[in-house]
């Protein structure tokens, strides 16, 4: 096993629930977390873009990040870590509330990715 699947394997594992969005807000990793948190399989939420995904997060006034400031988009752009409270909707309809937490992944040559 390389560190990078060791790594991926650990990720995957953990209870907190995490998932990877690309530059273009598409979902490429979803975990095993985020399945028993949200009802949603990884194979329901991986290539969708986080707008067009099931989840509908909102703030706590109800306000559609998407649309009203999106906190992935703010940190890609910025760089801030930022830890948001936000509400998604579990697969079963009902809101569930989350610290969220944003960060910046880069590549080798400091890329945004």
């Amino acid at each position: 096993m390389t560190k990078e699947e060791l790594y991926l394997s650990i990720l995957d594992n953990i209870q907190d629930g995490v998932y990877y969005v690309d530059i273009h807000r598409k979902i490429k990793f979803w975990n095993k977390g985020a399945e028993q948190i949200t009802g949603y399989q990884a194979d329901e939420m991986l290539g969708l873009e986080c707008s067009e995904s099931k989840l509908n997060h909102i703030d706590e006034f109800g306000n559609h990040l998407c649309i009203t400031g999106c906190p992935l988009f703010a940190t890609n752009i910025d760089g801030v870590v930022r830890t948001e409270r936000v509400f998604v909707r579990h697969k079963n309809g009902y809101r569930i509330p989350l610290l969220g937490r944003n960060m910046v992944s880069t590549d080798v040559s400091a890329e945004n990715i």
